[in-house]
């Protein structure tokens, strides 16, 4: 993937650009509130929202890109909601307008700056500023991002209590017990000390905690718009896609147009005291470095054996990630997302 300098993308026979030539990027561990930003930022004038996770580094070398991004992402539904007629007609034109623009392999910049693209032609924000890409499983792509884009891409990473991340994910894709509870902590341990790093080494990179946007959405929602350079607009209190209203679906089947805090606690009521132990013994020390204390006593996790054991494995997960960013590619399975899960 890293060797897609050339490609069939034909500069001189490409459409005019109809989105903005800057990206910003929301990313997290899968279950986190990304989505929930997402849908907030939406009806912001200044900002064109991508209304789906692209997952670009799974499709962007494919034999025929746009097919493998139209089967993996299901983007072509996003136009549902415009009704029949109108949702077919758009939906028939972004593919056009993305088949027109990307004619074989090339790189994961090339591919999403053709979305935003195609996606614009369909749907003009002549007042955007950027273009707002969210896929939780880039936080691990961080550096490939901004080599593409350029360092100072805004990059807002939305963190969240790992019992409550663990709570949905379990509902979410019905995978819970005690060892898939420390599997996740591994993971999570793994984004966590990513998310760190590139907050250190990044200016561009903000790290956003999922309870204060819940708690202090005001505040929250200010910061993340002065960092992705955009004025602040009440519109961004209520969630929407594509400029339709759009009601955010929580794993426990909850619909909300605004921010709720139902979900801050409910993994109390829905994790086992065994599942909370498994993940407080693993991540105990991290959890509290953010502000996420442990209900029990915990303060020997840090050189328990299972500790031990995820500190070395995390230590070469670190590795192989940064050798694949050195050759270009993506990082796998890091992102605290089960091995098949759905992002």
């Amino acid at each position: 993937m890293g060797a897609m300098t050339e490609s069939t993308h034909d500069p001189a026979n490409t459409p005019a650009d109809a989105a903005p030539r800057r990206a910003g990027f929301i990313v997290g561990v899968p279950r986190s509130g990304t989505t929930m930003l997402n849908a907030l930022l939406d009806g912001h004038p200044q900002a064109m929202i991508l209304p789906q996770e692209t997952k670009v580094f799974e499709w962007h070398a494919a034999p025929d890109p746009v097919g493998s991004f139209l089967e993996i992402t299901g983007y072509d539904e996003q136009f549902a909601d415009h009704g029949e007629s109108e949702g077919r007609a758009e939906q028939e034109a972004f593919e056009a307008g993305l088949r027109r623009r990307i004619r074989g392999p090339v790189d994961h910049g090339v591919a999403l700056q053709a979305v935003a693209d195609a996606l614009a032609e369909v749907h003009p924000c002549p007042d955007a500023r950027l273009w707002i890409e969210k896929t939780p499983k880039h936080l691990r792509s961080i550096p490939l991002l901004l080599d593409r884009f350029g360092h100072d891409t805004p990059v807002v990473i939305v963190m969240r209590d790992p019992r409550g991340v663990f709570s949905s994910q379990s509902k979410r894709w019905d995978r819970s017990g005690v060892r898939s509870a420390r599997r996740f902590a591994r993971r999570w341990a793994t984004s966590e000390r990513m998310t760190m790093a590139f907050v250190d080494d990044y200016p561009a990179v903000l790290l956003v905690r999922y309870e204060d946007l819940v708690l202090d959405t005001r505040t929250q929602l200010t910061r993340i718009l002065e960092h992705f350079g955009l004025d602040w607009d009440e519109c961004v209190l209520q969630t929407s896609r594509l400029g339709s209203k759009f009601s955010a679906h929580s794993s426990f089947g909850e619909e909300a147009t605004t921010v709720s805090q139902a979900p801050l606690e409910r993994w109390r009521e829905h994790l086992s005291t065994d599942e909370v132990q498994a993940i407080e013994e693993l991540l105990a020390p991290d959890m509290r470095r953010h502000g996420y204390e442990p209900t029990g006593d915990h303060h020997s996790a840090g050189t328990s054996w299972r500790r031990r054991r995820m500190e070395v494995a995390m230590r070469y997960r670190l590795f192989s990630s940064a050798r694949r960013w050195r050759q270009g590619m993506a990082p796998r399975g890091v992102d605290g997302q089960p091995a098949g899960g759905a992002a």
